[in-house]
């Protein structure tokens, strides 16, 4: 029925290496720990900015606090995988390939992009991409994902001015 887990503590007869090693495995704590990991070191690279005050933001203000925040979505998700407890039995893991190739190659295909091909295409392009990394997704949730990235795109661009052209050089 329901899949039955047990504290952070070892199981009977279950050493605390064992433990460790399934604690790593668990999706909530290596996302949290990345997390952390990943929000301290932008909070370093940061660290010679001024911050000035929240009347007068220095440039060292908003990445400070981004990185505050992201610290403290990366603890809330540790917390919530320890009290979720580890699950029981034998774990079946397998690494899915081709979101990992996927999801980052989607990015660099849009970093290249973007300035010839004009936002709304390179974003399409992303979206599209980015969207078949998950199997299951159809041809037209993948579409529908990819307007309504579109809309949201054009919204940011129309609304704070972002600097990529909307369209391609070309047109």
């Amino acid at each position: 029925m329901g899949e039955r887990h047990i504290s952070a503590t070892a199981a009977a007869g279950e050493t605390t290496e064992a433990v460790l090693i399934r604690a790593l495995r668990r999706e909530d704590l290596i996302s949290g720990v990345s997390l952390i990991l990943i929000a301290l070191f932008f909070l370093w690279t940061a660290r010679n900015y001024p911050v000035g005050s929240t009347a007068v933001m220095g440039p060292g203000f908003f990445p400070r606090a981004l990185c505050i925040i992201i610290i403290l979505a990366g603890i809330a998700i540790l917390v919530n995988g320890y009290r979720k407890g580890f699950p029981v039995g034998e774990i079946h893991e397998h690494v899915r390939i081709v979101p990992v190739i996927l999801i980052p190659a989607s990015y660099i295909i849009f970093a290249f992009t973007a300035q010839d091909l004009g936002l709304l295409l390179s974003g399409a392009l992303l979206s599209l991409i980015a969207a078949f990394a998950y199997p299951k997704r159809s041809i037209v949730e993948a579409f529908l994902l990819t307007a309504a990235l579109l809309i949201l795109s054009f919204g940011l661009w129309f609304a704070i001015g972002i600097q990529l052209p909307l369209l391609p050089r070309f047109l």
